[in-house]
């Protein structure tokens, strides 16, 4: 399932190759890929950004907010790639 997070072509034009601000283009919600990982399906997410992520990204740097029927979500790992996308698995808050 995949989610855009911005549909304004000004905003991302102004921060794509910018070297100091970064955002999200759009995000997906693993579920049938998710298996073969060994995950729980749509509990990982797939968030492309504009630019590439800082290699030094954490759990710490991830916020969930929001929800209504599930609530308490927290980033349990997170991976970056050479690419513009960053793996976060997400779990209950204290997991």
């Amino acid at each position: 399932m995949i989610y855009a997070c911005c549909n304004n072509t000004v905003r991302k034009n102004y921060v794509q190759g910018n070297p100091i601000l970064n955002g999200l283009d759009y995000l997906e919600v693993l579920d049938g890929e998710a298996p073969p990982l060994g995950l729980p399906r749509q509990q990982t997410l797939v968030l492309h950004c504009l630019n590439p992520a800082p290699t030094t990204l954490t759990t710490d740097n991830i916020l969930f907010t929001g929800g209504e029927s599930i609530t308490g979500i927290a980033a349990v790992w997170v991976a970056t790639t050479s690419e513009v996308q960053t793996f976060v698995y997400g779990g209950p808050a204290g997991s």
